[in-house]
């Protein structure tokens, strides 16, 4: 999402991190940072096949200790809780973390996470795995959970504010343009005729883009189609090949292309989607939305935490400057899925 540089959010981002963890290497030149529990390291990292771990993905420019809530908030509330002891946290960078979106794509984004989980399933062979997204991190666990072949062994998911860029973006100043320009250099592409002609991996226009995020931030055509782009004219289906959550799906589209994509009575699922999130425009009825998705994982069969997922009241994008019983509320959630996860049979990588 677009991000106010001058904001005391901005400023919160500048301060000094620390953080007690280990950076494992999950893929080449590609890493997670687990956070340790108030034990000495070589008891947190020895005798662990029979950990659980919960793998966590930030949103568009974010990045390990990006959005803050994770380390400061969820971390130490489940390392707090003994009931889940058997939990272990880390957070995954990817190629897309801080700027590297922009030249990226939702596939490759899910390509990388499936390879954290492999990894993590080669040292815990026998724990529970949940991938738990924020904002477009939600984006790219869903593409992973529905269109990579096989499906990654994930025991659990966590879906916290899963809005729509689409929805988010286009009333921005610049976005129509940007569209535009995408759209016929998407279509353009490559040619028998000129063959290294760049099509979608042309940089748009930076003059445009930084109205929008504050900075030069160098993006594709193809990523930006990927986030903005209409539905179908005809069928209402997606054409942007993230565009997951947007609220004007039918729910014919919705069964076909999103939530009904997930494999049913396998991998649980837990929905949290802010009621102050300020990057849904103030139309959309939230609880609506949450509860047609929920309905539509139910009729296929999805193992959805029906209980705790919903509309968290007073609740931000990125959970900052909250009231503490809001905070609380989101974390107890986040506990009785975790604890739900880990009394059910673990997926196998054959799964």
């Amino acid at each position: 999402m677009a991000y106010d540089s001058n904001s005391p959010k901005a400023e919160l981002d500048n301060q000094p991190v620390s953080c007690s963890g280990i950076f494992r290497t999950y893929a080449p030149k590609l890493k997670a940072f687990e956070h340790l529990p108030a034990v000495n390291l070589a008891e947190a990292t020895t005798g662990t096949e029979e950990l659980n771990t919960i793998l966590f993905i930030g949103g568009l420019g974010g990045d390990i200790l990006s959005p803050h809530y994770m380390h400061k908030r969820v971390v130490p509330s489940i390392y707090g809780d003994e009931e889940l002891a058997g939990w272990r946290a880390a957070e995954v960078a990817i190629s897309s973390s801080a700027r590297g979106w922009g030249t990226g794509s939702v596939e490759r984004d899910a390509e990388e996470l499936a390879k954290c989980v492999y990894y993590y399933k080669s040292i815990r062979p026998h724990g529970k795995i949940i991938m738990m997204g924020h904002s477009t991190g939600c984006q790219d666990i869903f593409y992973m959970m529905t269109r990579l072949t096989p499906t990654p062994p994930v025991d659990g998911i966590i879906l916290q504010a899963p809005v729509s860029d689409r929805e988010a973006f286009t009333p921005l100043p610049t976005c129509a343009t940007l569209l535009t320009i995408s759209t016929t250099l998407v279509k353009a592409g490559p040619s028998p005729g000129h063959p290294n002609a760049p099509g979608g991996r042309t940089i748009l226009p930076i003059e445009l883009t930084s109205q929008i995020f504050g900075w030069d931030q160098a993006i594709s055509a193809n990523r930006w189609f990927s986030l903005t782009a209409p539905p179908h004219t005809v069928t209402g289906c997606p054409t942007g090949q993230e565009d997951f959550f947007s609220s004007d799906f039918s729910e014919d589209v919705i069964l076909k292309y999103t939530w009904g994509r997930l494999q049913p009575d396998k991998t649980k699922v837990l929905v949290l989607y802010s009621e102050e999130d300020e990057w849904v425009p103030a139309e959309i009825d939230k609880e609506k939305l949450v509860a047609t998705w929920i309905k539509i994982m139910k009729e296929k069969g999805v193992r959805v935490d029906e209980k705790n997922s919903g509309v968290v009241e007073e609740a931000s994008h990125d959970l900052s400057e909250v009231e503490e019983s809001v905070m609380q509320d989101v974390l107890g959630r986040i506990k009785r899925f975790l604890s739900w996860v880990g009394e059910g049979e673990t997926i196998n990588t054959s799964g």
